[in-house]
């Protein structure tokens, strides 16, 4: 052991002359509370946010004694091992250093069969039983597997014939052969290819894999065991289950004896425990205070990997503590707290006596190891008081070390010299430190650990999985770790946020803005809402993925002004390009940088568009174009997704911006949001105030209309339908109007013949409507305004300005719904999110009137269209309100 001084402290301080009432310790990543890393305080009502990254390993430790499973243990018959034996006697008891790690594999090639090189025919189903098989055996012995491409233990599906070679010991089955080397080299499995496996879990081969990897570990057969044990071999016990009523059968693999006997060979001896240390200190005023920790172990999922599978235990200290009024009356209260964690604060006692110790003499306070005695002045005109009593021990170092001593109540200037002492001893109880959370397996083989913490004392312990019996007040408890490794620890702590600082959402009908971030607008704080949201730039963006070749020559890319001008850009290595078209020169040496810059100065070069191009690197960025379009064999280019704005109220000249938005969505003839989409695209469509600028006074607000009007031939003003085309998602604002009339609004294909995989409809209702300022927007009656989407006939005269002079009324299922439909899209094999679990489709606070109509034509078919029409999707519906439809509301 090595000691040094502190830095600035005096080497020449005499101490020879000092009282021992002291002792050292050692800290810092050791097994128990006393020694353990401490990280100081991590959450504080100054220190709201806390992050720490550390990294430590957990690391072999050696031990002496052999565990029980030998095979000459007592009481162990002794027969010859060809007959009945634990233990192959080419192995023994473990004399390896740690946690053994064996490699395996399923080489190709994996042995000779008449000089042929013998092939592995094993498929990834049977794979993955022998994985298992191997996680099974290393979930209870000290060792660990990890998969090469050709090393160590190999497993094959093939000829048995291959097993007996390099003069190893083999031993065979009627449906497995296996050659075992003590080096785990050379070991090899082979399970024969005639043999109709049943690779189920549970079934033959996961019992014959686990069997043979019991061999290959250094087990025998032993026909003295239960037959449920792998390694007594019984053939109705490893063939399993070929038929009958027995299929249920559950058993465990390894059994009880096939494990005593592995661990005699494989000791699970990760003993090694690192402790961590750390304080949350809100203050006298944060008691009821809180905040959410985050401990987490990153050990198969670090960048370096090891082969660690890590345990996590957090501990919250409770001191040992008592309390005492020392006689001075029932308003006043001594509060005594021992400093030595947990149960080692226990039966500390503070003896207390009196005496008159002379005028202006403070009480005398004597230290012991575990023990604190306090003499009070008892002389007349200087008794001591409550103040001077706290003070004598909070001055007293040794004292301090092992109390600390508060006055909760009572009048400082009580005198306490005065009274009886019947009070003494004061013995300190309740010390103990609480297992509060535990974590074995959360992110594969890492831990994690999220709970909300209170001010105190706390500690973390990193283990190996299989060492979780020890005890942090002890040293060296732990033992039955199965692995071994580096680890890195990332502890965060976010303390709450006071109520006057959160965010607050508006709760009850009168607006008040009074509930910190309720996510399920349940009234209370917190809560989940879960939403696929998506954003896309503002710009359309497009990336050239190759350079120049004669495949680019005579390619058009088109570009339509917000005002409708149009322009063609021709790509030409030689100038000779079509009448009216704009040169973009390049040669086949031109690299993607050069493609993008010289299309670029192309674009700028006909300021009549009003289009600006900006290009940096092999990216061209467009601003002010209506549309864009490509020769459809120009390959070399791939457009990004842009957010397109719909707004019914908006002008002419619209290129789909924010600032020009287009007021149609999907009619033919005129520029709309549907015909300028390319797949990745946004379509936000927003409702508008009509002519008194107001979103609550829906009467004026000009609506959406989609559909057919009441003239034969004759179509709405926003397209007989609306299909969102492939890939893009349309979101649709709060407080926005649809009118439809025999007519739909679709998602995914209705057809083989037109591809509109991969969209999505987003209706995004709001429970109410809020002003600029986040507050809710009255209703004339003095309600909140609701925030709904409306999708109601076009003959419905109460809602949207009404542009169809006569008199209407209408009815139930003059219109269709809205249509989620992915049957054909599945048939076709088209990709959509919702393969990878990201479910896009929703519709939210919804009002939707007038629906299911049965004169909807779809693809020249007259079709019945519920109100929320669901077909092979997974849409979140979600606060509807569906009236007046002629069919099922979904």
């Amino acid at each position: 052991m090595k000691t040094t001084l502190e830095p600035g402290s005096n080497g020449n301080f005499i101490v020879g002359n000092r009282p021992i009432n002291y002792r050292a310790r050692l800290v810092g990543l050791g097994d128990t509370f006393d020694t353990s890393t401490n990280l100081g305080t991590i959450g504080s009502s100054s220190v709201p946010l806390t992050s720490v990254l550390l990294t430590s390993s957990i690391e072999s430790e050696i031990h002496q004694l052999d565990l029980l499973g030998a095979a000459d243990d007592p009481g162990q018959r002794i027969v010859p091992e060809s007959f009945d034996n634990h233990i192959n006697p080419s192995f023994g008891g473990d004399d390896f250093q740690g946690i053994r790690t064996i490699y395996y594999n399923f080489r190709v090639n994996y042995g000779t069969v008449n000089g042929l090189p013998a092939i592995n025919a094993i498929s990834e189903k049977q794979k993955e039983r022998i994985r298992e098989a191997l996680a099974l055996w290393s979930n209870k012995l000290g060792v660990q597997f990890v998969e090469t491409a050709t090393n160590g233990l190999t497993f094959a599906l093939g000829e048995t014939s291959t097993v007996p070679q390099f003069g190893f010991t083999t031993r065979s089955t009627s449906t497995f052969s296996v050659r075992i080397d003590p080096a785990y080299q050379n070991s090899l499995a082979v399970f024969s290819a005639s043999n109709a496996w049943e690779d189920n879990y549970g079934e033959d081969l996961t019992r014959s894999a686990a069997a043979s990897i019991g061999l290959m570990l250094g087990l025998s057969n032993a026909g003295n065991l239960p037959a449920s044990e792998l390694m007594n071999f019984d053939a109705g016990f490893i063939n399993f289950p070929p038929s009958g009523s027995d299929r249920n059968f559950e058993p465990i693999f390894p059994g009880n004896q096939d494990v005593l006997h592995g661990q005699y060979i494989h000791r699970p001896e990760g003993s090694d425990i690192d402790l961590y240390r750390f304080d949350i200190d809100f203050g006298p005023n944060g008691k009821s205070r809180q905040g959410v920790l985050v401990a987490e172990t990153f050990a198969e999922r670090a960048a370096n990997s090891s082969s660690l599978d890590t345990r996590l235990a957090l501990y919250k200290e409770v001191q040992a503590t008592a309390t005492s009024n020392l006689n001075a009356g029932q308003s006043v209260q001594v509060k005594f707290t021992a400093v030595q964690p947990g149960k080692l604060g226990n039966n500390l006692q503070v003896f207390v006596t009196r005496s008159p110790r002379g005028v202006g003499q403070l009480p005398l306070v004597q230290t012991f190891p575990n023990a604190i005695s306090v003499d009070l002045n008892s002389t007349t005109g200087s008794e001591t008081t409550l103040e001077q009593f706290v003070q004598a021990i909070d001055n007293d170092l040794a004292a301090r070390s092992l109390v600390k001593i508060e006055l909760v109540s009572g009048s400082p200037s009580a005198l306490i010299g005065n009274r009886d002492v019947t009070f003494s001893p004061i013995t300190l109880q309740g010390g103990r430190v609480d297992l509060i959370a535990q974590n074995d397996n959360y992110f594969s083989q890492d831990s994690l650990i999220r709970l909300n913490l209170d001010s105190g004392v706390y500690y973390l312990g990193v283990s190996a999985s299989g060492n979780d019996k020890y005890d942090p007040v002890i040293p060296d408890t732990g033992y039955g770790g199965r692995s071994q490794g580096k680890y890195d620890l990332r502890l965060t702590f976010r303390a709450q946020t006071d109520s006057s600082d959160s965010i607050q959402d508006i709760s009850g009908s009168n607006g008040d803005i009074s509930v910190p971030f309720d996510g399920d607008a349940d009234g209370q704080p917190g809560g989940v809402y879960n939403f696929w949201f998506e954003t896309r730039q503002l710009d359309r963006s497009f990336r050239f993925n190759a350079g120049g070749s004669p495949a680019l020559e005579g390619r058009l890319v088109t570009l339509t002004g917000s005002d409708g001008i149009v322009r063609r850009f021709e790509f030409s290595s030689d100038a000779n390009i079509g009448v009216g078209n704009t040169l973009v020169p390049y040669t086949d040496t031109s690299d993607e940088t050069a493609l993008a810059s010289a299309l670029a100065n192309a674009i700028n070069a006909r300021t009549e568009l009003g289009i600006q191009a900006l290009s940096s690197g092999a990216v061209v960025r467009l601003r002010g174009e209506r549309l864009l379009q490509f020769s459809p064999d120009l390959s070399v280019i791939d457009v990004a997704g842009k957010t397109i704005f719909v707004d019914k109220s908006a002008g002419p000249n619209a290129d789909g911006s924010l600032t020009r938005p287009f007021n149609n969505i999907a009619q033919v003839g005129v520029p709309s949001a549907f015909s300028s989409t390319f797949p990745g695209d946004i379509v936000r469509i927003v409702g508008n105030g009509g002519s008194d600028g107001r979103l609550e006074t829906v009467g004026d607000n000009i609506a959406y209309e989609i559909g057919y009007g009441l003239l034969q031939g004759s179509v709405l003003s926003d397209g007989p339908s609306m299909d969102i085309p492939k890939g893009v998602t349309v979101m649709i604002d709060a407080g926005a109007i649809f009118k439809s009339n025999r007519s739909r609004i679709g998602v995914g294909s209705s057809t083989l013949g037109i591809d509109r995989s991969g969209g999505a409809l987003q209706v995004l209702g709001a429970p109410i409507l809020l002003d600029r300022s986040g507050n809710a927007v009255k209703a004339s009656d003095g309600l909140n305004a609701p925030g709904s989407v409306f999708f109601t006939s076009w003959l419905d005269e109460s809602i949207g300005l009404d542009n169809y002079s006569p008199t209407t009324t209408p009815a139930a299922g003059n219109w269709g719904g809205l249509v989620f439909k992915r049957d054909l899209d599945i048939s076709a094999g088209r990709f959509d999110l919702e393969d990878e679990g990201i479910f896009r489709q929703y519709v939210n606070h919804a009002d939707i009137r007038y629906a299911g109509s049965s004169a909807v034509i779809v693809d020249s078919i007259q079709q019945i269209v519920n109100a929320v029409q669901i077909v092979d999707m997974r849409p979140t519906i979600s606060n509807n309100r569906i009236t007046r439809s002629a069919d099922a509301a979904i």
